[in-house]
């Protein structure tokens, strides 16, 4: 009878911990990131985020600190093997890390399109390569996953069509 008893007061004990951890929390904070799409951020933003036709799974989203500040703009998708975050503001400077990429990158290369001077970083093994510039008053920013410069020949193809699908 005791051997029951210790068995059924070990059974609560688990039970009540185990219904104890579950996370009852609603903090209620705000999703900073909505969906969107390209029409939606060209025409209420003014921010052109073109991709290639044969680019695939495209994502278009607004970052935003509230309801009314607009932070960033951007468009995730895959082209060439490659997985990208492309991303434009007018709020958000590239000093300020528009991209999200925070990687301490060894090399750097100025690569110019159309007049226009776009800063690639890369060198740091499974980090990606980025680029970042400006045209009128926006900043961009294109972040490629996962690739090295193997890939760089590519990704500034890529770089080349969408600044001057802007310029």
């Amino acid at each position: 009878m005791k051997k029951i008893i210790s068995v059924l007061l070990a059974s609560l004990f688990i039970i009540s911990c185990l219904t104890g951890c579950q996370n009852n929390n609603n903090n209620n904070l705000p999703n900073p990131i909505s969906d969107s799409s390209y029409d939606e951020i060209k025409s209420d933003y003014g921010i052109n985020l073109s991709i290639p036709d044969d680019a695939s799974d495209a994502y278009y989203s607004i970052i935003s600190r509230d309801s009314k500040t607009l932070l960033i703009c951007q468009v995730g998708f895959k082209y060439d093997k490659g997985k990208y975050n492309y991303r434009g503001s007018k709020v958000v400077d590239n000093d300020n890390q528009l991209s999200g990429v925070y990687y301490d990158f060894p090399r750097e290369d100025d690569f110019i399109v159309s007049g226009i001077k776009a800063e690639i970083e890369y060198g740091v093994k499974n980090a990606g390569i980025l680029a970042k510039w400006d045209i009128r008053d926006i900043h961009y920013s294109l972040y490629a996953e996962n690739l090295d410069e193997s890939s760089l020949k590519n990704f500034k193809v890529l770089l080349s069509t969408l600044i001057e699908s802007n310029a």
